[in-house]
């Protein structure tokens, strides 16, 4: 072959070359695998006549409040059946798959909205909001459920004009609940703490320390036995709260920033650590913390990043408008990795779960053109990362 020809074919060759690892760099390779689940191709829900949700597509039409896990495959959808209007108008719904969203269970507990839901041991409980307006009518109902959300019976019933607004468990028979109802004489609010440890069928109220409520708050407290809480007092005291004699005591002090304040207290779902979540004082400002009160270690995370725990493994949605960024490390924050999610629209104010290992479940929307082939509208996701990606700081 003559110079010139292998030349040119080397040239040829290498643009070739070029090119290819042009194209190649062009494609994002995503650190994320994702199940979408088309709301519309439910049997229930297809056959549906609501032509603005035809439209609008129909997960649109529900108000979920709370996704539980049972586990990664069985999960429920908690809220109500149309976010068009209040709760005394509506009925509450739960949206139960057994197969990791491949096939999904629709039953309604009657007019209201499933507000929350939690599991103790294998009975699963569900807290209903059945009047909101007024609030002299307030009305809750506790139902639970033994064989994972196919039958419901009615545990209790809040007096009219009281609202239970959290419920913790030890045990199907040590339970404590949180209770609000507004006194119209003076236009107040009023907390109301019960206790009952044989199942319900009595009630004791407790006189709880009056610093702190569980509205908004909902992890204000844990069980550490059948007869004690444990919480957090003036920011940074651990108190151990014995919830038949009313008597409490201080069992841990530590110190913290001064510009952090309390969020929650929890157990770290693998380890069963307690940990407590703190937030900056500063409304301006997106910190936030994780203090291990046995290992008295103090835990300061990147600026919005909000997450969940399991062992090692912190997790978690930030938003950072107009897309959001999926944010995991694996050696509990010495090293991240992250996902930016440019692909799918993520609602802020509509509710996810975090359950094991980095998964997260939630709403959202699609928009790349090569989804297209999955449809228009909202999707309920499943997202989860491939944790042998190499991990950038």
């Amino acid at each position: 072959m003559s110079g010139f020809k292998k030349l040119t074919v080397f040239l040829i060759g290498g643009i070739i070359i070029l090119s290819y690892n042009f194209i190649s760099c062009q494609k994002k390779q995503s650190q994320m695998e994702w199940k979408y689940i088309d709301f519309d191709q439910i049997p229930e829900e297809k056959n549906s006549n609501d032509e603005y949700y035809s439209y609008f597509v129909y997960l649109n039409k529900y108000d979920f409040k709370h996704i539980l896990n049972y586990n990664k495959n069985i999960f429920f959808l908690l809220g109500n059946d149309n976010r068009r209007t209040f709760n005394d108008s509506t009925n509450s719904v739960i949206y139960a798959t057994y197969d990791f969203g491949d096939t999904w269970h629709k039953t309604s507990l009657g007019k209201g909205t499933v507000e929350f839901g939690c599991f103790s041991g294998e009975k699963m409980f569900v807290l209903v909001q059945e009047v909101e307006f007024t609030r002299s009518e307030w009305k809750s109902a506790i139902y639970s459920s033994e064989d994972l959300g196919k039958t419901w019976k009615e545990e209790l019933k809040s007096e009219q004009g009281k609202q239970i607004t959290d419920m913790v468990f030890y045990s199907d028979k040590v339970r404590l609940l949180a209770i609000l109802h507004y006194t119209p004489y003076n236009d107040s609010w009023v907390y109301e703490y019960q206790y009952t440890e044989d199942g319900g069928k009595n009630w004791k109220k407790i006189n709880f320390n009056g610093q702190f409520n569980s509205v908004g708050n909902r992890d204000y407290c844990i069980f550490n036995s059948d007869s004690t809480v444990l919480y957090v007092d003036k920011n940074t005291q651990l108190i151990e709260f014995n919830l038949k004699t009313e008597q409490k005591k201080t069992l841990k002090t530590w110190n913290i920033p001064e510009d952090m304040k309390l969020m929650d207290i929890i157990r770290d779902p693998k380890t069963k650590e307690i940990i407590v979540e703190y937030s900056s004082k500063k409304v301006t400002e997106d910190k936030s913390a994780l203090y291990y009160v046995e290992r008295a270690e103090y835990v300061a995370l990147p600026d919005n990043y909000f997450l969940a725990t399991y062992g090692d493994l912190y997790y978690g949605l930030v938003f950072d408008q107009p897309f959001s960024t999926y944010v995991w490390s694996t050696d509990r924050g010495k090293t991240w990795n992250k996902e930016k999610l440019d692909y799918v629209m993520i609602y802020s104010n509509w509710p996810k779960s975090y359950y094991g290992e980095g998964y997260m479940y939630m709403q959202a929307s699609l928009f790349r053109r090569e989804d297209e082939h999955l449809g228009r509208g909202n999707r309920f996701c499943i997202a989860h990362p491939f944790f042998n990606q190499r991990t950038n700081k």
